[in-house]
């Protein structure tokens, strides 16, 4: 497990996390602090190591900011990819993956992709019992011939820029008609522009712009959800 943990400034400056008692936000911090690559934590041990208390469990359950998996307290972090940096030189699948996916699979959309070779080679806690389909798992690809690797290899790098330079815009537009963008905005823009198309999110943004100037990003969310515009 790496040594170094993030914490976003945007984000523990929100209302919601600072109108948490003083020991729900120590326990959230120390839960950040030990938690495992994909954002799982044994929560019960850190309870006694900060002297918080199991309202201090449901509190951070009820507002959102950890999600309960079993009697153990393990506990799954859903805004995890949040506040890290995005990556991990030493990044290992969590073994607490199918226990989110068979008790909160509505959590699955916030776990790192990863090849399904790399999955298999991780010893799970529980066997999955989910029969929907994962969206934290990317086929694993045989190896192109040499002769034609470095011409696929160059076309992601070109295909990655363009995506890169479209959300750029993106983030320009949006602070040009609202404001400054958070680091937790620009990331949940970013992931959805990464699962859906720039040109489908662009056009939402324009809608926004004439229908919800006060709340953008929940507007955004609802129209992202219904698959349409309203």
């Amino acid at each position: 497990m790496a040594q170094k943990r993030m914490l976003d400034k945007s984000f523990l400056s929100q209302k919601q996390f600072l109108t948490l008692p003083p020991s729900a936000k120590i326990l959230y911090i120390y839960g950040n602090s030990f938690a495992d690559n994909d954002g799982f934590v044994e929560i019960f041990p850190l309870v006694s190591m900060v002297n918080a208390s199991e309202d201090d469990v449901k509190i951070l359950e009820a507002k959102g900011f950890i999600a309960i998996l079993n009697e153990d307290w393990v506990c799954f972090l859903p805004h995890w990819w949040d506040n890290q940096a995005g990556s991990f030189n030493r990044y290992n699948p969590s073994i607490y993956r199918n226990l989110l996916w068979n008790i909160r699979p509505d959590l699955g959309l916030k776990l790192k992709q990863v090849p399904e070779s790399k999955l298999t080679s991780v010893q799970q806690t529980v066997q999955l019992s989910y029969s929907g389909e994962r969206s934290d798992t990317v086929p694993t690809l045989s190896v192109p011939i040499e002769s034609n690797r470095n011409e696929k290899n160059q076309n992601e790098i070109n295909d990655s820029l363009i995506q890169e330079e479209n959300v750029d815009n993106l983030f320009r537009d949006y602070e040009i008609k609202f404001g400054e963008l958070t680091a937790w905005n620009k990331t949940q823009i970013r992931q959805w522009c990464d699962k859906y198309s720039v040109k489908w999110i662009k056009q939402i943004l324009e809608r926004t712009i004439d229908y919800a100037p006060q709340n953008p990003i929940a507007y955004m969310q609802k129209i992202i959800s219904g698959g349409g515009l309203l």
